[in-house]
């Protein structure tokens, strides 16, 4: 049976994002420019208690401006190597925003971040061989985090500094077998080390410790076999590394591996 009613809320977001780029073309060199303009405020309103309980209330963020450079030079039409710089922000969401007991929570702001990476782009044998790899660091300060207040409670918060480093890369191959039968096999692989900067919990500095949730390593693999006729047959290998289960690095996933394989026809 349908039990009295304990709330009645609802959030109204109202953002703006304004942006543009300018971009600047030698011969053989893109220069581009970027600029996202953001404006962020919420509403809490609180349908269900009247007088000193309502829990109305409103948050205007501070604005934001995002700027962006993109540099892309071509040695040749095979051959690029490209550099990105750009700053991001992350709002908290819906539940962050609010306190256990259903209030907005006025001391939590956006994360921000600054990423930058560098990177190659080339194509062999006729381009029908690319391989693209990348290398990234991002800074992220006022990191969103769920702080636990008690059972099944917890409050959204920032918290200190982290740093993502990686590498990516891709290869892709597309070969003839015959005339009716094309092979594609492909391999994409990323290596990460996220670390806490700067990450102090209540008494318990976590600094320096691995970033929770993120695997060391990702893996995917695989090929298709495809027939003039519609026939094709697939099969992809994933293997993901292990990966820190806690802040302070006591427990961690196991790796693991998944191999799909998956066969059909498709009418032309």
């Amino acid at each position: 049976m349908e039990g009295n009613v304990l709330s009645d809320n609802k959030e109204y977001r109202n953002r703006l994002n304004a942006f543009g780029t300018f971009s600047m073309y030698f011969k053989k060199l893109v220069v581009e420019v970027g600029l996202n303009y953001n404006t962020t405020a919420y509403n809490f309103r609180d349908y269900y208690n009247e007088g000193t309980a309502n829990k109305n209330a409103k948050r205007n963020f501070d604005d934001i401006g995002a700027p962006s450079l993109n540099l892309n030079y071509h040695f040749s039409e095979n051959n690029q190597l490209f550099t990105n710089i750009s700053y991001g922000f992350s709002f908290p969401n819906l539940e962050e925003t609010l306190t256990p007991e259903g209030v907005i929570n006025e001391d939590i702001g956006p994360e921000t971040g600054i990423n930058y990476e560098i990177g190659t782009e080339n194509y062999f044998f006729n381009k029908t061989l690319k391989f693209k790899a990348a290398f990234y660091y991002m800074d992220v300060k006022n990191l969103l985090v769920a702080n636990r207040t008690g059972e099944d409670q917890y409050i959204g918060r920032n918290a200190g500094k982290t740093s993502h480093k990686g590498v990516e890369f891709s290869l892709n191959y597309l070969t003839n077998l015959s005339k009716t039968i094309t092979l594609q096999p492909y391999i994409n692989a990323t290596f990460n080390h996220h670390k806490f900067e700067d990450f102090i919990d209540n008494s318990n500095d976590y600094s320096g410790n691995d970033l929770t949730g993120v695997p060391k390593n990702l893996i995917n693999g695989g090929f298709q076999l495809k027939h003039i006729k519609g026939i094709y047959f697939t099969t992809t290998y994933q293997h993901v590394g292990t990966m820190p289960m806690n802040d302070e690095n006591s427990l961690s996933s196991d790796a693991y591996n998944l191999i799909n394989l998956k066969g059909g026809y498709k009418a032309i």
